[in-house]
């Protein structure tokens, strides 16, 4: 059984966990957080030293496996220096209809369509949860929600958020319009409206664009509202994360 357990976490550089329907989380923070939430843990990897607290964590819930650190290193394809790692279910990735009809109490919730890279796709889910968001929605083509970058970024924020698939923008729109959201794009124009709070009643889908490029011509046609943030003059852009958490700001009640 133990062999069997220990392939959960063999040569993880060169696995596709995405297509295991696996996801492997690094580093006493990042695990506690998954052992706490509602995610099913299939395994967890430590060496002696953290043994016992993670054998008290861990409960009945999956089972412990305990190795030297060199032999983790040699195991995992690299150097094993975070202090434990758990593998563990990904979590469902819903059909915008679906995830939907799950977020329909929701006010605000974040479209994040052309999303590139690792980094932003973590910092945008911990932004997202830390203004109280709760349901992100992403394209097919983005990077994989559950990657061990993306899990390390986000902080753990991936583990409690809602994660749903968005197609083409007018089928996404209209979805997105019958639920009662009003489409909220982001662009850096001057010529735009200010950032301002929402009404009491009204249902906000914020979109983010594409690191590089901003929102496409056929999103921005789908918008409602089209908001800027006023910046210094001479200044182009914002990294897209940290224009979601000036946007999620003004927007949310929090």
């Amino acid at each position: 059984m133990t062999d069997k357990l220990l392939k959960l976490f063999t040569n993880l550089k060169d696995r596709d966990l995405r297509n295991e329907g696996l996801m492997v989380a690094e580093g006493n923070w990042l695990v506690e957080r998954l052992l706490s939430s509602r995610i099913k843990p299939v395994a967890v990897l430590c060496p002696p030293e953290n043994a016992l607290r993670y054998k008290a964590l861990i409960g009945e819930k999956c089972p412990l496996i305990v190795k030297d650190g060199k032999d983790i290193s040699q195991i995992i394809g690299f150097r094993f220096h975070r202090g434990v790692l758990a593998a563990a279910e990904r979590p469902t990735i819903y059909p915008l209809e679906k995830l939907l009809l799950l977020c329909d109490v929701e006010k605000t919730v974040v479209l994040c369509p052309g999303i590139s890279e690792l980094e932003n796709m973590g910092g945008l889910m911990r932004t997202a949860a830390a203004f109280g968001v709760k349901t992100l929605f992403f394209s097919k083509n983005s990077p994989d929600p559950f990657n061990r970058k993306v899990l390390r970024v986000s902080m753990g924020a991936a583990f409690t958020l809602k994660h749903g698939y968005i197609e083409d923008p007018v089928s996404t729109a209209s979805k997105l319009k019958k639920a009662g959201y009003t489409l909220v794009g982001t662009t850096p124009h001057h010529s735009e409206t200010p950032l301002k709070k929402p009404g009491p009643k009204e249902k906000i889908a914020l979109i983010m664009g594409n690191e590089e490029k901003g929102l496409s011509n056929e999103w921005l046609d789908q918008c409602d509202t089209l908001f800027t943030i006023p910046m210094a003059k001479g200044t182009d852009s914002l990294n897209v994360n940290v224009a979601a958490g000036i946007c999620l700001y003004s927007l949310t009640a929090i």
